[in-house]
């Protein structure tokens, strides 16, 4: 899988992660006994990544850090580019990023972006 921010692969990647969680209301009262009763509420979802970073890059630290100052939304696709499989897609914020400097190791980044709105499912084309 690789994954794309406006249009443009994040190289160097060696993790990618989508989650997605509801929050769920609690509607609890004296009726209900002993266990509490809820419904759902709102869903979200997130993309983290992990990689090894790259002064060069297009996409990477310095353009996320960017983004993330100016509040900029990015179009974030995540997609192995095979035909009948699927892709996941949305608009999103960059929440967090991470730049790790250790001795006598490759320089690594990480990030999260929070998905605003509804993301998408597609099958590729």
């Amino acid at each position: 899988m690789k994954l794309f921010v406006d249009t443009v692969e994040v190289g160097y990647l060696t993790s990618i992660t989508v989650s997605t969680d509801a929050d769920t209301l609690d509607t609890s009262n004296q009726s209900s006994g002993k266990y509490r009763t809820n419904i759902m509420g709102r869903m979200g979802s997130t993309v983290s990544f992990d990689g090894m970073h790259r002064f060069d890059a297009a996409e990477g630290f310095q353009q996320f850090f960017e983004d993330m100052k100016a509040g900029s939304t990015v179009s974030v696709l995540i997609s192995n580019e095979n035909a009948g499989d699927y892709e996941f897609g949305g608009t999103a914020n960059i929440t967090s990023i991470e730049l790790s400097v250790s001795d006598n190791e490759i320089v690594t980044f990480s990030g999260e972006f929070l998905i605003t709105g509804e993301p998408t499912w597609t099958v590729i084309v």
